[in-house]
């Protein structure tokens, strides 16, 4: 079981978007804005080394998805933390 909140709410992001991705909602598209400096280095670089389980096929599902989308695994999950945060109706239900 995952015990850390950070890893936790990624997964459910990950998670988030592929249903997104079935249902063809517009977040679950990486931004056309992003795609163009995703190659370009930032001012200010900064990593955070994140790990979380997912079953294979939605690992895959998510690396399908950017491989179309035209951008790296790492920037299609960032997209989609910022996308699940920003949706209050997701993150004001609570968890068991």
């Amino acid at each position: 079981m995952n015990r850390d909140p950070v890893e936790a709410v990624v997964r459910l992001a990950a998670l988030h978007h592929l249903s997104a991705l079935e249902s063809n909602r517009m977040a679950a598209r990486f931004p056309r804005f992003r795609r163009s400096h995703a190659g370009q280095a930032r001012l200010v670089e900064e990593t955070l080394r994140i790990e979380f389980r997912l079953d294979e096929p939605a690992w895959g599902a998510l690396e399908d998805s950017a491989l179309r989308q035209r951008t790296t695994l790492e920037l299609l999950i960032e997209h989609a933390v910022w996308c699940y945060l920003a949706n209050p109706a997701v993150t004001a239900q609570p968890r068991p």
